[in-house]
């Protein structure tokens, strides 16, 4: 006789992330009490059979603020994932003649349900996948290391230890599970500023694009289990070598208030050279090196980084008379991170002249200055 695990207790899990739906509604419309927007997350869902999950879903008006609004739910597929008029979702059927509660009665196949949540004129759709229990989430091989501003493609797999699904595929316990039945993972990066991945529905979901150089953990998740950790690196800094500009000249003298231009070549762990020369899609800068500019000597000369989008350069200002160095690095915590610092060759700057500056001492105690 075929057995049925069956949920009796249900936790509500709240659904934060956003969802716009389409409407025929007037954009310009700011009245408070017309729904335009429904937000809601996932954008898919991944559940085990006998799995239950809230919807709370959230109305919001053109500008922005919560609606108080009735909401709808309806499933394509009742038999496969039916849910109730307060939105609560059963990945199977409920059973109608359970006397205490609600029972989850587990779905028999597995498969997808598209469900849509509608308040007053606006709806949104949100893909389901039913499948087998997941008891394993494992990420796929990760690349050595990804260029600042380039993308990879990250992927995971899922596994289940249920002997009949197992029997099912013809495979061992545990086995794969079809990622077709299963639907896109969800990814969580520890240091955004390393890495950011897609966590959209669509094809690009699990790409990820490398930030920062330096190194953090990330983990993918699915049907209430999630993979070990694993690490992602931002290939990081492995050489800076400062110049300056139209000179091979190094040391180099300037006069007080000459100015010169300084650049940093900055090369990463696969050769690459970061130099804020890539875009992305949106036309900002992604490959900006973070790298900080010091000056031995501030009183001597000044260094400042003359844009934001090009940190591989500095102007050096000259002060007053003496030596002084510039030194590019790329240090923890805002390059490299958690990976060891690089330091640049120096490069001696002499502002050229005599001082006619007074320096005063005197002791704690003393009533005169000493010039």
């Amino acid at each position: 006789m075929r057995r049925f695990a069956i949920t009796f207790v249900v936790i509500p899990v709240l659904l934060l992330l956003s969802l716009t739906a389409c409407s025929g509604s007037d954009p310009s419309n700011t009245a408070v009490t017309a729904v335009t927007t429904i937000n809601i997350t996932p954008t898919t869902i991944s559940m085990n059979k006998g799995d239950v999950l809230q919807l709370s879903p959230v109305a919001r008006s053109a500008s922005g603020g919560a609606v108080a609004a009735d909401f709808t739910f309806t499933s394509s597929n009742s038999s496969l994932l039916s849910i109730t008029p307060a939105g609560l979702m059963c990945a199977g059927t409920w059973d109608p003649k359970f006397a205490v509660g609600i029972a989850c009665l587990p779905a028999t196949t597995s498969g997808t349900s598209d469900i849509t949540i509608t308040a007053q004129s606006v709806s949104v759709v949100v893909k389901a996948y039913v499948h087998a229990k997941v008891d394993i989430v494992e990420v796929d091989d990760v690349p050595a290391c990804v260029s600042m501003g380039e993308t990879t493609q990250l992927t995971a797999s899922s596994f289940t230890k249920d002997a009949a699904t197992c029997a099912a595929l013809g495979a061992a316990v545990p086995c794969k599970l079809p990622a077709s039945t299963v639907g896109p993972y969800s990814w969580f990066p520890t240091e955004t500023a390393v890495v950011t991945i897609d966590n959209t529905s669509s094809a690009t979901n699990g790409v990820a694009t490398a930030g920062v150089p330096g190194l953090t953990g990330f983990y993918a998740a699915q049907a209430n289990n999630h993979s070990a950790t694993k690490n992602f690196i931002a290939c990081p800094i492995t050489s800076i070598s400062i110049t300056v500009k139209d000179s091979t000249a190094a040391p180099f003298t300037y006069a007080k208030a000459a100015t010169k231009s300084l650049v940093a070549v900055v090369k990463d762990s696969a050769g690459k050279t970061l130099d804020g020369s890539k875009t992305n899609a949106s036309n900002v800068v992604v490959n900006a090196p973070p790298i900080s500019w010091i000056n031995s000597q501030p009183l001597t000369s000044t260094a400042v980084v003359t844009s934001a989008t090009a940190t591989n350069t500095a102007t050096g200002t000259a002060v007053n008379p003496g030596p002084g160095l510039f030194l590019a690095t790329c240090t923890p915590t805002t390059c490299n991170l958690h990976l060891p610092p690089v330091f640049s060759n120096p490069i001696v700057a002499t502002v050229s002249g005599t001082s006619n500056a007074t320096i005063y001492a005197a002791s704690t105690s003393s009533t005169t200055l000493i010039p």
